[in-house]
């Protein structure tokens, strides 16, 4: 009897004593795991951002943060690795907001300042920096355009009241007020600021005198109404975008000098716009984003581009003529390397609302959205 109480009592004995280090080990195993997920996210978050895709790579290291958190010698790296990704990241700079909505927003050409075009009857010029309203430019209608002339002194706008007008972009005086038949969609200076284009509903596009306000030349033709208007950087072309609904629309490229259309793509084109350098233009088609040589007026290599989600309703390229960027009735925008044709980001810049104007801003570090 007294054989078994001491075996017994060595028993327990062990089972007190050997508990306490069988938890030990487990909880040493569960670390190890842990430890090997979290080099697992790191490494991943590493890959992605060799790769460029700071929005994954962000994912990757928040993780891995979360399964450290509580050690504050673990967590120390996690925190610089995401701040050093987040200052690579795109971030809201301001919010620029009047009327119900924005149908167009452009940079000045020094970047201080940002003009918007909406369905209350004006445009509005703004500081980047601050969000402070500098000027109120009224028209009698909505307005659905509004860009600045390459040397920042003037402001053209397009709107529902058959006119565009040309504006002091200091002091917000009109200059000029440029009448036609119908309603104005989109207008734009020439380079040297002697012309502006306008896009007209009437299936025409125009060019004037902005010194006069003379009309001069005979009108551009169309098949149907004219949405968009665009000169190419070294003056030479005009591009011009044109819908005969229900069926198509059509983008073209004219010689500004004489009229004479050198381009033509009917496939539901809803804008064109010109490369820095004069070389390639962009047109869309639903989803689709279309890059073209100027030489051969024919496709790039890697066009086209696809945003999912919607049509594309905006397209431009940056100052510096690097990358493209997009958006539309998908809610979305995107940017992409203009040489290659690969997105600068993993995911697609999500709104609330379908996307009227993208713009990248003069320096390239920044870009806006309408």
């Amino acid at each position: 009897m007294a054989g078994l109480c001491a075996a017994i009592a060595l028993l327990i004995l062990a089972i007190v004593i050997g508990s306490p280090l069988a938890v030990l080990r487990i909880d040493r195993e569960r670390q190890q795991v842990q430890h090997n997920v979290v080099r697992q996210y790191v490494a991943n978050g590493t890959r992605l951002m060799d790769n460029g895709d700071l929005f994954a790579a962000l994912l990757w290291y928040t993780e891995a943060l979360r399964l450290d958190a509580g050690d504050a010698r673990r967590e120390e790296p996690h925190r610089i690795r995401i701040a050093s990704v987040l200052r690579q990241c795109p971030r809201l700079l301001n919010v620029f907001t009047h009327g119900t909505i924005l149908y167009h927003t452009r940079f000045s050409p020094d970047g201080d300042r940002v003009v918007t075009a909406s369905d209350d009857h004006t445009a509005r010029v703004w500081y980047v920096g601050s969000g402070r309203q500098l000027l109120e430019l009224p028209h009698d209608g909505e307005v659905y355009d509004a860009s600045y002339s390459r040397d920042g002194s003037r402001i053209v706008t397009s709107s529902h009241d058959s006119t565009a007008r040309i504006w002091d972009s200091q002091t917000g005086a009109l200059l000029q007020t440029l009448r036609h038949d119908d309603k104005v969609w989109r207008s734009c200076f020439s380079p040297d600021g002697r012309l502006v284009a306008t896009a007209c509903n009437d299936g025409t596009a125009r060019l004037w005198d902005t010194a006069t306000g003379k009309q001069v030349g005979e009108p551009l033709r169309h098949d149907g109404r004219v949405e968009g208007v665009v000169f190419s950087p070294d003056g030479r072309f005009l591009g011009t975008a044109a819908a005969s609904y229900p069926d198509t629309s059509t983008a073209s490229v004219w010689e500004a000098a004489i009229g004479q259309r050198r381009f033509q793509f009917a496939l539901e084109c809803e804008n064109v716009s010109f490369s820095p350098d004069s070389q390639r233009f962009l047109t869309t088609d639903g989803s689709n984003l279309r890059v073209w040589e100027v030489r051969s007026m024919k496709e790039a290599s890697f066009s086209p581009l696809g945003l999912d989600g919607g049509d594309i309703s905006c397209s431009r390229f940056s100052p510096d003529g690097t990358v493209i960027v997009g958006g539309g009735a998908g809610f979305k925008a995107r940017v992409w390397d203009a040489s290659s044709g690969k997105p600068a980001f993993s995911e697609a810049i999500h709104h609330d609302g379908m996307i009227f104007d993208a713009h990248v801003s003069p320096d390239g570090r920044s870009f806006v959205t309408a």
